[in-house]
């Protein structure tokens, strides 16, 4: 497969597992979740229950969505072609972040913005919300945008107990454009990081985490619906499934449930990895190929 043609399926591959695993792994939790009234008590059943094997994740996923699992493994495949990043670039894209009292020791959860948190539509009558964009140039632009379900309550809650940043391979004024609409006053999201942060890998974006200077790995989610995105900190990323308007969607609501129970944890990659199991998928991914 050429490059360019696996750019393209690695484009068309931002649907991963994210919905059915954190399903799996809480179905039997959450008839119970009403009557738990203290948050250690939650995270601690969350903590607890088992995750499942790899050979169930593979046969759930390919038994729900064929197409979306082989887009998945084609994904994967491509992320092990990538090349490594040049040191030089990596030096002129970092950024000393400040952590804001009370947070100092706080893990950080790093959210992508179009299709995790938002949908931007062009004709913003097509929109629940219009904003205006103004351009380096000094031109508006009137855009709109939808707000995922939950988004906004998934912000409030995890901002309580985590740093909440959002890093998007989107340009500066419209991702601000966006995010004062959503966070008029700073409150919920510490720190904004835009496309002049990632590193461009043969004109593609990718969201290094070695870019943020004073933060751990060990430490550090980023829930993005694209996973070359998190390409090169793959144990660090958090699929989820892409959304453009289903007023349904309920992906950020179970995924808060699994962002709390990592509170608890000392390293955040081997609870994703436990859970997510994107290295096996990766080191697997001819022999699933082959079978898909």
């Amino acid at each position: 497969m050429s490059n360019k043609l696996a750019s393209v399926n690695v484009r068309r591959s931002v649907r991963i597992m994210d919905k059915h695993i954190t399903r799996k792994i809480l179905k039997n939790l959450r008839a119970q979740i009403q009557s738990e009234k203290q948050s250690k008590q939650l995270k601690a059943r969350i903590a607890s229950t088992p995750t499942p094997a790899f050979c169930e994740i593979v046969t759930q996923v390919s038994h729900v969505n064929k197409e979306y699992f082989s887009q998945l493994l084609l994904s994967l495949k491509y992320i092990k072609t990538l090349r490594p990043v040049d040191n030089h670039q990596l030096a002129t894209k970092s950024v000393h972040l400040r952590r804001r009292p009370l947070y100092e020791n706080s893990k950080t959860i790093i959210f992508d913005l179009d299709e995790t948190l938002v949908h931007c539509c062009e004709n913003p009558q097509e929109a629940e919300h219009p904003i205006t964009i103004i351009l380096p140039s000094g031109e508006k632009l009137n855009v709109g945008i939808n707000i995922r379900p939950y988004a906004l309550e998934c912000l409030i809650t995890l901002s309580k107990n985590y740093e909440i940043m959002v890093f998007t391979a989107s340009h500066k004024c419209y991702a601000d454009a966006v995010l004062d609409f959503l966070d008029p006053h700073h409150e919920l999201i510490h720190h904004r990081m835009y496309r002049e942060n990632c590193v461009n890998i043969d004109g593609i974006y990718i969201k290094d985490l070695r870019v943020i200077t004073n933060r751990e790995l060990e430490s550090i989610v980023l829930i993005d619906n694209a996973a070359y995105c998190f390409a090169y900190q793959l144990e660090n990323g958090i699929p989820i499934v892409s959304w453009y308007n289903d007023k349904n969607d309920t992906e950020l609501l179970d995924l808060a449930h699994y962002l709390n129970s990592l509170s608890c944890v000392k390293d955040v990659r081997v609870s994703n990895r436990d859970t997510f199991r994107l290295g096996l998928l990766s080191e697997n991914t001819e022999a699933l190929l082959s079978q898909v």
